[in-house]
């Protein structure tokens, strides 16, 4: 299975190099491009991932307080 360049990959390759010239694209821009949307990648995961982790414990928590108000009511309704 092939991967995806790294920076470095992108850094050393004579082709890309060639096309970057041809464009007039400086290596030190593209590699704060390429920076900067790992970055932007990596905080939207994340903010995904707290999202789910919440959405998680709430369901959790709803379930646990459905269950004890049920409890509840049934120690209410007994002798």
């Amino acid at each position: 299975m092939e991967s995806d360049l790294s920076i470095n990959d992108v850094k050393a390759d004579p082709l890309i190099a060639l096309l970057m010239q041809a464009d007039g694209v400086r290596i030190e821009d593209l590699e704060i491009l390429l920076k900067a949307t790992t970055q932007a990648q990596v905080e939207r995961l994340e903010t995904r991932i707290r999202e789910q982790r919440a959405r998680e414990f709430y369901q959790r928590l709803d379930l646990s307080l459905a269950g004890t108000s049920t409890q509840r009511g049934q120690r209410r309704t007994r002798p």
